[in-house]
């Protein structure tokens, strides 16, 4: 599970520009606010960008430990691949505010987000 995380957030990383309506820039996509969406990949939400970048520090600097202390409690959700999320609000950050569907909020890699066919 943990090396499932690692790899997830050190491939989700990435700088993306634009927003507005959806679109792709590159193989990324790019949603509108309100859009639905599926998770690309094995993702976990925190609650809020703070935690993420928390959380992704202690990827690079590999400390599991720290990381899974932040899932057991309960600052990171795990989300499966292919889970249907609403974007509340994408900035064009490397973070996107999402809510899922049992109505939980919190933030995930932008990079993880693909258009729902």
């Amino acid at each position: 599970m943990l090396r499932r995380m690692l790899i997830t957030l050190f491939l989700g990383i990435g700088v993306l520009t634009g927003c507005g309506d959806s679109e792709y820039v590159g193989d990324q996509y790019i949603p509108a606010d309100g859009e639905k969406v599926v998770l690309d990949g094995f993702v976990v939400m925190a609650k809020d960008k703070e935690t993420l970048e928390e959380a992704m520090d202690y990827v690079r600097e590999k400390n599991s430990d720290a990381f899974n202390q932040l899932v057991a409690n309960g600052s990171l959700i795990e989300l499966e691949k292919n889970d249907i999320v609403t974007v509340k609000e994408f900035d064009g950050s490397d973070y996107t505010e999402i809510m899922t569907e049992d109505g939980k909020y919190g933030f995930i890699l932008s990079s993880m987000l693909g258009k729902v066919e």
